[in-house]
């Protein structure tokens, strides 16, 4: 008796490792063959910029052939998708990530346009990054423009980006300040919104104070004489201020 029972502990006992062991290979295997259901794709800040759709995107993932749906979803890589989706030209930030449900989430975000920069060879964007951003044929941006023949990429994104940022930053002069144009002796022109004249700021070193000048004007001066009196405002000289009929 004690050998039946002794054999038959063992033959359970081997199927039970038996049905352990069938188990973990067919889930496994059931895991591995699961394929993608769903491809969600999310651009954080669509409803402020329109650079990209998730249309784009998609387009973009077949034509690199990283397209998940359908496909096992363990086999595709989400460093992959995170790394060619990231070299879009307008694209800033890439997550991508599987779910328990086998779907694939690709979260987006834009990169941000901080000015706009048109010469007589080139029109691009400076963004928030200091960084050199291309135009879009789908959406423009509204943000200030900077104009001219004799404007560098390295100057765009060094003292101008600070001159823009000053003026962005003061409520006055972001109301009043519509246009910023280099001309082809480097002085610096601001075109405003209110008022028919220009104004010459010429060089940017000390823009600070010159414009600091010109606010006293504005709300000293022309609330007295009118705002129609002079067609240019030249701010290069110290401590005066020439103005031109």
């Amino acid at each position: 008796m004690k050998t039946v029972r002794f054999i038959l502990l063992c033959a359970s006992a081997l199927l039970v490792i038996a049905y352990l062991a069938w188990s973990i290979c067919f889930f496994d295997r059931q895991e591995n063959e699961e394929t993608c259901t769903a491809v969600s794709i999310c651009i954080s800040d669509s409803t402020e910029r329109q650079f990209v759709s998730a249309q784009e995107i998609m387009q973009l993932l077949n034509r690199n052939g990283l397209n998940p749906l359908g496909r096992n979803i363990q086999k595709t890589s989400m460093g992959e998708i995170e790394e060619t989706l990231a070299r879009h030209a307008m694209i800033s930030n890439v997550e991508c990530y599987k779910t328990p449900s086998h779907k694939i989430n690709i979260e987006l975000t834009q990169r941000e346009p901080k000015f706009r920069v048109i010469t007589g060879t080139e029109n691009y964007y400076v963004d928030t990054e200091r960084e050199i951003m291309p135009t879009s044929t789908e959406y423009a941006a509204y943000v200030p423009i900077v104009s001219g023949n004799r404007i560098s990429r390295k100057q765009a994104c060094s003292e101008l980006y600070d001159f823009v940022s000053f003026i962005e930053n003061d409520d006055f002069w972001n109301a009043q300040i519509e246009q910023i144009y280099i001309r082809d002796d480097t002085k610096i022109e601001l075109v405003p919104r209110i008022g028919g004249h220009i104004i010459l700021l010429g060089k940017l070193d000390g823009y600070e104070r010159k414009l600091d000048k010109l606010y006293k004007l504005y709300t000293e001066g022309f609330s007295k004489i009118g705002w129609k009196a002079y067609k240019v405002i030249d701010l290069q000289y110290k401590n005066q201020i020439v103005c031109k009929k």
